[in-house]
């Protein structure tokens, strides 16, 4: 029987793999938000405060505001600065 290289330990195996799932969830983390397109102004109906999003208002509970979809997050937020209903 030929043996090649020694077998990885199960410990070391799981580590790796937690590596791996840690560095996969960090890059989501942060390239999250920058891979969004869209961004939109919304007024919650229940509390009266405005939130910029990324997904689209469901306009029940989120109500959109503005002129639709904005291009950037500082777009949105500049926008929620004049907005009437965001005082």
């Amino acid at each position: 029987m030929v043996v090649i290289g020694k077998p990885a330990s199960r410990n070391r195996v799981m580590s790796n793999l937690w590596k791996r799932a840690a560095l996969v969830g960090l890059t989501m983390l942060f390239a999250g938000p920058a891979l969004a397109t869209s961004f939109y102004l919304a007024l919650n109906t229940n509390t009266g405060d405005c939130h910029v999003m990324v997904t689209d208002p469901d306009g029940q509970t989120m109500k959109r505001l503005g002129v639709g979809a904005y291009q950037s997050y500082d777009e949105a937020a500049d926008a929620m600065s004049r907005a009437p209903e965001c005082d």
